[in-house]
């Protein structure tokens, strides 16, 4: 590739986990990228992260792939956006009976994912569990300008927390985490007080206008606007 052709995009998922507030108001769960990173370093994001080959080879059997997901979208992307969810902030979209499992015993598993590429379907298989896909609901598209130096072509969901689990963010890959109303979360950026690029931005702009029934979508933007900071 020559110096003047821009940067093939990585295939990446992010995951906007949601849930009620106060007054059923919407809130959002944000993580704050640490200042060492190469990609937006220091700015609040939703979890997410790069497509790797076990997305693309996870097994059908522990899947649960009902009809309603978005046939456009490939189910690997799905996977991504329920793995990364589980190594960032622990949060595991499943379907099956609940086991005994301890904390000590879900941080093992967040260790092993995070450390051994290839082993996020290992934890179906111990517990009888399916991926839960319609856990996860398609929220739109984005691909980094080419002008940048890190592309990626991303595909957002929106899931809710699943009940009995709480965010408990991975110290090293996040500064912090917490939930915030998507006005806020505006606000907070409108006051540099958050560090946010654009695709975020209008992620939190379409939620802020929920008011129940369907869930928005991220419409599209040119490429060369989605992640200009604001």
């Amino acid at each position: 590739m020559s110096p003047s052709e821009p940067v093939v995009p990585r295939p990446a998922a992010t995951v906007i986990l949601i849930r009620p507030g106060e007054r059923d108001a919407l809130q959002v769960f944000m993580t704050r990228r640490p200042d060492s990173m190469r990609f937006l370093p220091g700015y609040c994001v939703f979890p997410g992260g790069a497509l790797e080959q076990e997305d693309y080879l996870f097994p059908k059997e522990y899947l649960h792939e009902p009809e309603g997901i978005n046939g456009s979208v490939e189910v690997a992307y799905y996977i991504a956006a329920a793995r990364e969810l589980f190594e960032e902030v622990g949060v595991l979209l499943y379907q099956g009976e609940r086991k005994d499992v301890d904390a000590h015993m879900w941080r093992a598993w967040r260790r092993e994912v995070n450390s051994q590429p290839g082993t996020f379907a290992s934890i179906f298989k111990t517990c009888g569990w399916k991926l839960d896909l319609s856990a996860l609901t398609y929220f739109g598209h984005r691909v980094t300008p080419k002008t940048s130096r890190y592309r990626y072509n991303t595909r957002f969901f929106l899931a809710h927390l699943p009940k009995g689990q709480q965010p408990d963010p991975d110290p090293y890959e996040i500064d912090k985490g917490f939930w915030v109303t998507p006005q806020e979360a505006l606000q907070e950026a409108r006051e540099q007080r958050l560090k946010m690029a654009s695709p975020t931005m209008a992620s939190l702009r379409a939620l802020a206008e929920y008011r129940g029934g369907p869930y928005p979508v991220l419409q599209d933007r040119p490429q060369d606007q989605v992640y200009r900071s604001s």
